[in-house]
């Protein structure tokens, strides 16, 4: 069987590395949305609100709504379909934000998203006495 300091490296190496690619995604993702924001904010679009009235729109206005609404609102979707590239990019980070929490629930056993402060001092005071046992 296997050093757990061992497996426990390999697994903390992946977690890195998945984390890196996690953050050239995000860098791409805020690059492309910064450029496209810029030139577009202020541009009007026909926009079927919620009453089923078309009315006029700054792009700027859509962005609001998904950014409290999510990706999926009405906003979204039309967003979506004008910045196909932009959505991709924002679904491989979705994917990839997915694969690195199950690698962490796997991994370390939790959710840290959803740990108290009890959790984070037990998971310390862990660390410390497996540092110092090995």
């Amino acid at each position: 069987m296997k050093n757990p300091k061992v497996i426990i490296t390999e697994k903390l190496n992946k977690y890195y590395k998945m984390f890196a690619e996690k953050d050239k995604i995000t860098e791409e993702l805020s690059n492309l949305a910064k450029k496209i924001r810029t030139k577009n904010d202020n541009n009007e679009v026909d926009y079927k609100n919620s009453d089923g009235k078309i009315i006029k729109v700054k792009e700027k206005i859509l962005w609001q709504e998904v950014k409290y609404l999510g990706l999926n609102s009405n906003a979204g979707k039309l967003l979506r379909a004008k910045y196909e590239k932009l959505f991709k990019i924002i679904d491989r980070e979705q994917a990839k934000i997915k694969e690195l929490r199950q690698l962490e629930t796997d991994t370390f056993g939790f959710d840290f998203t959803q740990m108290s402060m009890v959790n984070v001092i037990t998971l310390i005071r862990s660390l410390i006495k497996y540092e110092t046992k090995n």
